[in-house]
């Protein structure tokens, strides 16, 4: 069993992530809690506590996510990489 984790979405890292999606998508983003149970997160947190650690995703309702007819619409897969080339542009631009 995995330990539950709650991210910190203050930093500038998630700044950063927030304007890639608010210029990728031109309105604001939202922040909503999932994926928080993903082993993954947990150890490296522990790992690295200094680490800012952000979980995003991009989706639409008809992406079915985890669904077994799940799909991606390459619109919204092409702004999710706007919106990251633009938040790593400005985490590099510290």
């Amino acid at each position: 069993m995995s330990s539950p984790f709650r991210l910190d979405n203050s930093g500038a890292a998630a700044e950063a992530f927030r304007t890639g999606l608010r210029e990728a998508w031109g309105q604001e983003p939202v922040d909503i809690g999932v994926g928080g149970s993903i082993p993954l997160v947990a150890a490296l947190a522990e790992a690295q506590p200094r680490a800012s650690i952000l979980l995003t995703g991009v989706g639409e309702p008809l992406s079915r996510i985890h669904g077994p007819d799940e799909s991606q619409d390459l619109q919204e897969l092409r702004r999710g990489a706007l919106a990251e080339a633009i938040a790593l542009r400005l985490i590099g631009q510290g």
